[in-house]
């Protein structure tokens, strides 16, 4: 019984075990992404992220510092042959200060801190997203290897009828042996073009499985994508997001600036003990001090000119690369569509190039039996037939590569 069902599971489960696996643009899109070594780099730039805002808040809680000294004074005031300081002395004291409002200093550094770290992610998906083409390449190259196999296959099957009736001709004293070498050699042709593109596609299969991290091999079917009706002309890349980010990055840049220009209030105290101290100058004793704290530092004042022309020029130069890349995209996308215009163009006269063709095969193999015409005239109009659905193939698989390759170009 156990036997019985075993065999039973074994049966049940064949059809899924030997199914071929389907995998689709997207999916390897996908797959490209998540395998790509940079893909870590979006959580390390987070975590750095949340680390640096951490530390740049703790200037808003209490600072605290411990210090100690001793001193020996070689000389003192005298009031009546009494010295007012002891020569020896020493003190040790905690302090705090905490900041009451610091200008936005603060601030604008947890802003500068989160533009960069946005400035970096949206770099990441740049170069994330580059790794469409390079799928696009590779997957484009393994279909039209696909097809061009199925090709060579009924190519091979077109020169095998034939030599099957040369074959029959000569054993009836109506053809010669010449002419049956001749297909002969047609027919190893054709098969090293087999081994060629056979070559070729595993060669394509690494590369993508490499890329995609994931095996693509005999077993693996590539669903051919669906050709795009409309092509949008909106560039949404994330080259845009990244250009933008980059203004965000120089805006708290100057938002830092003016934050420095700014005073900066705190409370302050201090607690100690020690000989010669703000109790007492000649007993030990405890003591403390508190306050308010005003600061204004002008320093900065020297180099803030020449800090916002430096922030001026920057923002300048990226509106400019947006500019340039936008302007590139447009003109890649002209060439796309001129393209992919000739290639639909193309496309209706080889299908009817290729209908034609097979007619005159058709023809050319009767009239070849019949002794009308010789194999040579024959292999010609074959190799002429076949020329015509290699460029069928070739045409079709290229228009739709630059259909996607204009959906890389606009990320639409």
């Amino acid at each position: 019984m156990n036997r019985f069902l075993s065999i039973f599971a074994g049966i049940a489960l064949l059809p899924l075990i030997a199914s071929p696996e389907i995998l689709t643009i997207g999916e390897c899109y996908k797959l490209a992404r998540e395998n790509y070594p940079m893909i870590k780099q979006f959580n390390l730039i987070k975590e750095s992220e949340k680390y640096n805002i951490e530390n740049a808040t703790t200037g808003y809680l209490p600072q605290f510092s411990l210090s100690a000294n001793a001193a020996y004074l070689s000389d003192s005031p005298e009031i009546m042959g009494t010295s007012l300081l002891p020569q020896e002395q020493y003190r040790v004291q905690i302090g705090v200060n905490q900041v009451v409002w610091d200008g936005g200093d603060i601030s604008s550094k947890r802003r500068l801190i989160n533009a960069r770290a946005k400035m970096e992610l949206e770099n990441n998906n740049v170069i994330l997203y580059e790794l469409n083409d390079r799928v696009n390449r590779l997957f484009f190259g393994i279909l039209l290897q696909d097809e061009s196999l199925k090709q060579n296959k009924i190519h091979q099957k077109d020169i095998r009828d034939a030599v099957a009736s040369v074959e029959a001709m000569v054993a009836n004293g109506v053809s010669s042996q010449y002419d049956l070498s001749l297909l002969k050699v047609e027919l190893l042709k054709a098969k090293q073009r087999e081994t060629e593109l056979g070559s070729l596609r595993a060669a394509y299969r690494n590369m993508l499985s490499f890329l995609i991290g994931r095996p693509v091999d005999e077993k693996t079917t590539l669903e051919r994508p669906p050709d795009i009706d409309e092509l949008k002309k909106e560039i949404l890349r994330p080259e845009m997001d990244y250009f933008a980010s980059k203004e965000e990055y120089f805006d708290a840049k100057r938002e830092s600036i003016d934050a420095g220009l700014m005073p900066k209030i705190s409370l302050f105290g201090y607690g100690g003990y020690g000989q010669s101290s703000f109790a007492s100058l000649r007993d030990e004793r405890l003591y403390g001090l508190g306050g308010i704290a005003f600061s204004w530092s002008f320093g900065n004042y020297y180099t803030e000119r020449n800090e916002r022309l430096d922030v001026v020029a920057k923002e300048k130069m990226v509106r400019a690369e947006s500019e340039s890349f936008v302007f590139n995209t447009r003109l890649k996308m002209l060439q796309e569509d001129a393209e992919i215009r000739k290639m639909s163009a193309l496309l209706v006269q080889d299908r009817e190039i290729v209908g034609l063709r097979e007619d005159i095969k058709k023809i050319a193999f009767a009239r070849m039996k019949n002794g009308t015409i010789s194999v040579t005239d024959f292999i010609r109009e074959l190799n002429a037939k076949e020329l015509a659905r290699q460029n069928l193939i070739l045409h079709s698989l290229e228009k739709l590569a630059r259909e996607y390759n204009f959906k890389y170009l606009t990320n639409n």
